[in-house]
């Protein structure tokens, strides 16, 4: 059976609504943040490198600079995520 979502603390990623949610709220996400938070939803407490992540999250194709992309798409996602509990 194919997980549903992914529950860490109180951050909820809906996979059938490809929604995603904190506290309860719903967190506004691009395809690519969704996905990004998604891979690493799925891989809780790992230390993934900027390789696995570039390959599972914008595949083998991608020809932009891997290491900027990611980072700026993490902050992307951090702001989100963090902008909830202070605009709570």
């Amino acid at each position: 059976m194919r997980q549903s979502s992914y529950d860490l603390g109180d951050l909820v990623l809906d996979l059938a609504t490809r929604r995603a949610l904190r506290h309860g709220r719903k967190i506004d996400l691009t395809m690519k943040e969704f996905e990004l938070l998604k891979y690493l939803m799925e891989h809780p407490r790992e230390v993934l490198s900027r390789e696995q992540i570039l390959e599972n999250v914008w595949g083998y194709d991608f020809m932009g600079e891997s290491g900027i992309v990611i980072e700026v798409y993490v902050r992307y996602l951090r702001l989100k995520i963090e902008d909830d509990i202070k605009n709570g």
